[in-house]
């Protein structure tokens, strides 16, 4: 199979693939095995840095919409 990628993405795959010692081939698919195969929508991390990265996010809740932020609802 073949997948043609934005020169963009191209070079933001290599970029990230040689700071993970890592061929862009095999990073690519790493990640597309991640979310097809394995069911997540974030692929995981690589090494100790990005798992220590990951584990600083918190969980924020559910994000509102414009509308539930509309002047009508905020004086509800």
């Amino acid at each position: 199979m073949t997948i043609t990628i934005s020169p963009g993405l191209e070079a933001a795959l290599i970029e990230r693939s040689h700071g993970h010692g890592v061929s862009p081939h095999d990073l690519a698919a790493k990640w597309l095995a991640d979310i097809f195969q394995n069911g997540s929508t974030t692929p995981e991390p690589l090494d100790a840095w990005e798992r220590r990265l990951v584990s600083l996010g918190l969980p924020c809740g559910v994000g509102h919409t414009h509308e539930d932020l509309g002047r009508e609802k905020i004086r509800d």
